[in-house]
């Protein structure tokens, strides 16, 4: 980026006008750049009684609109009632439901979608693929988010609200370029989420061979023994506040650990709550160290990992057990515990609760192989490899993402220009 755009975004940012510049609705934007009401560039459209056969849509926050066969849920509808169902073509978009976190969403299908949507398709010579852009960038959301102030989560956004909402327009080649620019940002994200399938792929395929016997590593021909966990760690539960005290947002204290903080691998804290420091006495058995595996027990159960350093003697929930004193190699055992030789046996003895559970003396009755403990050093090795070449490739798709939305915020905007 060279300094005359660095000064000219400056500029922006403390809103002043730079050279080529003027002052809308919209904000600072390039002379050539208009600032119209959203109803100006796309019309409300409900064409229903469609003949043919249609896939049934919807509409999802990160895939756009697609096919209801390529979601995870089934979502029932009466088929009967379709000749009311609205067909939407390749470019158009629908108002969705949830306006904070966006609300209009591209489709890259023709189908039938649900009479609940409102169907949007533009009346101007526009890059659809631009407002695709745009419907998604944090300036849209905002003023999005303003007009809607006050309708409840869940409820749907009106083409009323959609349409009085004043955006950007900029002159169509210059949309095409911007466009181009962010499209090959996205299909670089996409290959690189493709690799990382691939290598979690592989892992998996790792996992299931070198974790069960089927396949042995070259210089090893000791038997493996059947064990139980119990036999090869002590199982701690955490431990619940004492009634009269919560838990609380200032650092006066020890930080706990919740279940919704915890991802398989480790530990990422939203927002950091901490135990007060006069009952620390009281729950001191229940901290977790970075030498510990923590095994949630209740919500979600199974989710295993380790803490960062920087939560070395952090407090444990009383949903989640702690695994201590371990006695085979820590990372090996971790992946035992990650793989479908554990997890099925957490399903197949979880509680049947409103709240499945799962109790220490279960944990203690898992059963797995396990080889020698070179072999198990050996297999570590191999699956963290795999795992580091995982992290590095997701740093790298991070990054991507990050570099797309800082081109979004300058792009979209006419900050920089094309």
């Amino acid at each position: 980026m060279t300094n005359e755009i660095k000064q000219r975004i400056d500029m922006i940012n403390r809103g002043e006008v730079p050279h080529g510049y003027k002052k809308t609705k919209v904000g600072i934007v390039p002379s050539e750049w208009k600032c119209v009401k959203a109803n100006t560039l796309f019309n409300n459209v409900s064409v229903k009684n469609q003949r043919g056969n249609f896939d049934v849509l919807s509409s999802t926050q990160d895939r756009g609109v697609i096919p209801r066969d390529m979601l995870n849920i089934d979502i029932k509808y009466d088929k009967e009632s379709i000749s009311n169902y609205k067909k939407i073509d390749i470019g158009d978009f629908v108002i969705s439901l949830r306006s904070f976190q966006g609300g209009i969403e591209y489709s890259n299908f023709e189908g039938l979608v649900s009479p609940a949507y409102t169907v949007l398709k533009n009346k101007v010579n526009l890059s659809k693929c631009f407002y695709k852009n745009y419907f998604k960038s944090p300036d849209y959301i905002s003023k999005l988010n303003v007009a809607v102030y006050g309708i409840r989560d869940g409820k749907q956004i009106s083409y009323d609200d959609f349409g009085q909402i004043q955006i950007h327009f900029a002159p169509l080649p210059e949309q095409e370029k911007i466009t181009e620019i962010l499209t090959t940002c996205d299909r670089v994200i996409e290959l690189k989420e493709k690799l990382i399938a691939e290598k979690k792929a592989q892992k998996k395929w790792l996992m299931q061979n070198l974790l069960t016997d089927k396949k042995r590593l070259k210089g090893f021909t000791c038997e493996w023994k059947k064990v139980k966990l119990g036999s090869l760690c002590n199982i701690k539960g955490g431990k619940r506040l004492p009634k009269g005290y919560s838990l609380q947002e200032n650092n006066n204290g020890y930080p706990y650990i919740t279940v919704s903080d915890m991802k398989n691998g480790t530990v990422f804290l939203n927002k950091i709550l901490y135990v007060p420091n006069e009952v620390i006495s009281k729950i001191q058995n229940y901290k977790i160290t970075v030498d510990d595996i923590y095994i949630s027990v209740a919500g979600t159960l199974g989710l295993v990992g380790t803490i960062p350093l920087e939560l070395n003697n952090a407090n444990l929930t009383e949903n989640a057990d702690k695994l201590v004193d371990i006695k085979c190699n820590k990372f090996y055992l971790l992946c035992v515990l990650n793989s479908d030789i554990i997890q099925r046996q957490i399903l197949d003895t979880q509680t049947n609760n409103a709240q499945p559970k799962l109790a220490i003396e279960q944990i203690r009755n898992f059963s797995f192989l396990l080889p020698e403990d070179e072999e198990q050093s050996a297999i570590a090795n191999i699956l963290s490899t795999a795992d580091h070449e995982i992290e590095l490739l997701q740093s790298d798709l991070d990054e991507w993402i990050n570099k797309k939305k800082a081109l979004m915020q300058l792009l979209l905007t006419g900050k920089v220009r094309v």
